[in-house]
């Protein structure tokens, strides 16, 4: 079934400035007529586009996070104490 803004609108309970608002937002292009599925994500949002969205967000944190821990290098490095006597300790390089 295709709709028109004015049909959608009336339909859906909404305006038709609401409508094209969504559609812009959704990446809809103008037409005279729309799908059922381009009114709905216009007006409800694409929910497996937020989830995979939201995926690739937490692994880029992951990432970063990682990238960071690696970067901070743990080392055992000999030390000589005014005491004289050598021993070696975990330090941050």
């Amino acid at each position: 079934m295709r709709w028109t803004l004015k049909s959608a609108a009336a339909e859906f309970g909404t305006t038709r400035e609401t409508l094209k608002r969504g559609m812009r937002i959704a990446g809809i292009d103008e037409d005279k007529t729309y799908a059922t599925m381009d009114i709905c994500r216009a007006l409800f949002g694409d929910l497996k586009g937020e989830r995979i969205r939201e995926t690739r967000a937490r692994a880029d944190l992951l990432e970063m996070e990682s990238t960071r821990n690696r970067r901070t290098r743990w080392c055992w490095r000999r030390c000589r104490p005014s005491c004289g006597i050598v021993y070696y300790r975990f330090v941050n390089v």
